[in-house]
């Protein structure tokens, strides 16, 4: 390609063989069968973005409409523009490119999963620094997709990219491609620089080479305290830390590097099998405000770097009694991904705990992006939801979820407190702030909450309600005169885990989405694919009856 060829010094037509037949793969995916997506990973320089530019200015001129473009930060993606640009002879407007009706246009990843425009491909740069669960949603909903990410750089791991999206991968689209580009284009092969970069920022400290048991014993692992002097002293030590927290984490930069060996008041946890790493958590000090300083949070005059949950504590929760308290915040936790789903991050958190205690932190928090995974596993380790995040994060299409656990009394009622706030507010704010909050968190959610303290505030069922109940099970009432009463057993009934438990998807979809979050029936209907009102309103009925035979026989 005589434009891939303008971007570079080298005149090598063997240069640009990789990226020639990339450009070949990606147009494939359009073109060819659906259910086919293509994953690309290659170091920084090697001509990913202006493969992908130059695949997408192609298909434009082939007759293709619509090419949407994707990535954590537009930023991200200016090497992609320049180059489809370069081959369209146009310039970018609005990251839009427009040749007659046809576009290349870029959609943020949270954006494009709430609205989903038709698009005769989809192309994810940087899909390392996107969280898996969005990369689903979006392998999901979109038939043709090429997923593309830096193996080793500051946008993320590509290598824990692909190690944790290929079960997806073989799952949904069991005839996913993979592709990779080695020859670098910016610079020539086996750069002295480069080679520097990779070796003193850690870009290379993958865990590849450790050969690891298909399952391990939990006494088996030792959890230890580690003084970062040692990580400094033991390179094998440090590059097997940190490839870990690089592999299980979908955004890890040198900063991280930087924060695990001279960030302040921070400790690391390692756990260990046999001298090897097989889990690493970050636990970072925070809280101890004198009253002054807890005072101008609470006004919004002033951040305190590094303290974020007693901020949202003071701040947005409005619980100044938290801020003298000495809080561990656990910043990140991993474990091997081959080794996941065995127990051992429980048993990494009920160690932290014992070491917190004996400490005398106050109480221990984390706050991540929410998925219905996290908050089960939070949940089992013994933390409560404080708060979720009124947004999206733009990147990962997210909600944050910020969760608790105390360790003395002065934390606990500072925990009650918290906790009863959220579940007065909650509720509530299903119909408006969190109307797009996804069936499956709302459930994973409400499934934190103590069932003996669920029969309070809002959702008490007073007798009326009870009455109310019983004739909308009759059909002797319509919802919509007995929609509060629906709405409060709707709360109580998805925070009775046993009885919720029991039932089908389609139904706690029916009771999330029209009841608490008050979408419409049409939109109900298209979510769990009944036929409209009348079906819905049968299904609430068959659920309201089976309500009030579990609670009164």
């Amino acid at each position: 390609s005589p434009a891939l060829k303008s971007s570079s010094d080298a005149s090598d037509d063997a240069l640009f063989q990789d990226q020639q037949q990339l450009i070949a793969q990606i147009i494939k995916v359009a073109t060819g069968h659906r259910r086919r997506p293509l994953v690309i990973t290659a170091d920084r320089g090697r001509g990913k973005s202006a493969a992908l530019g130059y695949a997408a200015a192609e298909l434009l001129k082939q007759g293709k409409q619509h090419i949407i473009v994707t990535a954590p930060r537009v930023e991200a993606l200016v090497s992609f523009f320049r180059h489809a640009g370069l081959a369209l002879n146009l310039s970018r407007k609005r990251n839009t490119l427009q040749l007659g009706d046809s576009l290349i246009q870029f959609i943020p990843p949270d954006e494009l999963l709430r609205s989903t425009p038709s698009a005769d491909l989809l192309m994810v740069d940087e899909a390392a620094g996107i969280p898996l669960s969005l990369l689903t949603a979006l392998l999901k909903k979109y038939s043709r997709v090429v997923f593309a990410s830096t193996t080793h750089g500051y946008e993320g791991s590509g290598r824990g990219f692909v190690l944790r999206f290929k079960k997806i991968l073989d799952q949904i689209a069991p005839q996913w491609k993979r592709a990779t580009l080695n020859q670098p284009i910016r610079w020539s092969a086996n750069d002295p620089l480069e080679r520097f970069v990779f070796q003193s920022l850690l870009l290379k400290a993958d865990t590849d080479e450790i050969s690891l048991p298909a399952s391990l014993e939990l006494q088996d692992c030792s959890v230890r305290l580690v003084d970062r002097d040692e990580l400094l002293a033991n390179k094998t030590l440090l590059e097997q830390t940190f490839g870990l927290l690089v592999a299980a984490h979908y955004r890890t930069s040198p900063a991280d590097l930087r924060n695990l060996l001279d960030g302040p008041n921070i400790q690391v946890y390692l756990m260990q099998w046999q001298q090897t790493v097989v889990g690493a958590c970050l636990l970072a000090e925070e809280g101890g405000f004198d009253d002054e300083l807890s005072a101008k949070v609470a006004r919004g005059e002033r951040r305190v770097r590094g303290h974020l949950i007693p901020q949202t504590l003071i701040s947005h929760i409005g619980l100044s009694e938290a801020a003298p308290l000495r809080c561990g915040r656990i910043m990140r936790i991993a474990i091997d991904p081959a080794l996941q789903g065995q127990g051992l991050g429980s048993r990494l958190i009920k160690l932290l705990t014992e070491s917190a205690r004996e400490q005398a932190f106050d109480y221990l928090a984390s706050s991540f992006g929410a998925t219905p995974e996290l908050i089960h596993f939070w949940q089992a380790c013994g933390f409560a939801p404080l708060r979720v995040g009124l947004s999206r994060e733009a990147s990962s299409a997210m909600h944050s979820v910020l969760v608790m656990c105390s360790l003395n009394q002065a934390s606990a009622q500072v925990l009650d407190q918290a906790s009863a706030i959220f579940w007065q507010q909650f509720p509530l704010m299903l119909a408006d702030q969190y109307r797009e909050l996804e069936a499956e968190l709302v459930e994973s959610l409400f499934y934190c909450r103590n069932v003996a303290n669920s029969h309070c505030g809002e959702t008490e069922l007073n007798p009326h309600d009870w009455q109310m109940l019983q004739s909308f099970a009759e059909g002797q009432r319509i919802y919509d005169v007995c929609s509060v009463a629906i709405w409060k057993m709707s709360a109580q009934l998805l925070a009775d885990k046993p009885f919720a438990c029991e039932l089908d998807p389609q139904a706690k979809q029916v009771l999330i989405s029209r009841v608490l979050q008050h979408k419409t029936w049409s939109a109900v209907a298209e979510q769990t694919g009944l036929s409209g009102r009348k079906q819905i309103t049968e299904l609430l009925r068959a659920l309201v009856q089976r309500w009030l035979k579990h609670h009164l026989g």
